[in-house]
């Protein structure tokens, strides 16, 4: 990832502060989302949960927040936070659903 064509390192990775990226009750954005990043800080890939980490946009700062992934039984799509209703609000940004 570059920002003003300079490489953001793993160590500015690490700095950004983790946030959510949707509230949990209205799903509004907070922000933008950039990209996805295959990186886990503080070795939160031995966590039980499958998940990566989206940075995004939040009015002129980054962040960087969790997406959990399908686990195979009920889950449809991608979650923002462990909370089932970010669900929608995953449909909703990946405009996998029309009439939400």
């Amino acid at each position: 990832m570059t920002v003003n064509g300079k490489q953001v390192t793993l160590a500015v990775f690490r700095q950004l502060y983790e946030e959510p990226m949707y509230d949990s009750r209205t799903w509004e954005a907070f922000g933008t989302p950039w990209c996805w990043i295959n990186y886990h800080p503080d070795r939160c890939d031995r966590d039980q949960v499958v998940h990566e980490h989206v940075v995004w946009q939040k009015s002129a700062e980054l962040r960087r927040t969790r997406v959990y992934l399908p686990s195979g039984k009920v889950d449809a799509v991608p979650r923002f936070d462990e909370h089932s209703d970010d669900e929608v609000a995953a449909c909703m940004a990946t405009d996998s659903i029309g009439n939400a």
